[in-house]
């Protein structure tokens, strides 16, 4: 099991409560049981409401510089992905 320990926000001031520590435990399974006619949608359900949940405690606790830096970092791994050479350019020979 990995432990990763990453720091939470804070308050600027006695007026708001403290922000509580969240542990996230990610170790169940997707489930393998979507039935039915409409299994994509259960699916993909699962796979929103589990991001819901996920997204709604890291909002709740990482200082607002941190969350903005997961944002990119997960928007260039998805990038990554979806990266679509141009056509119009000539490919560079090999070095």
């Amino acid at each position: 099991m990995t432990n990763i320990v990453v720091a939470k926000a804070s308050t600027c001031n006695d007026l708001l409560p403290a922000v509580e520590d969240v542990h996230i435990a990610i170790t169940a399974e997707v489930p393998d049981y979507f039935t039915g006619d409409d299994w994509e949608y259960q699916c993909r359900q699962f796979h929103i409401d589990q991001a819901n949940i996920l997204a709604h405690a890291l909002i709740r606790t990482l200082p607002g510089g941190t969350l903005d830096q997961l944002v990119v970092a997960l928007l260039k791994h998805k990038a990554s992905v979806l990266r679509v050479p141009s056509f119009n350019q000539p490919e560079k020979a090999p070095q």
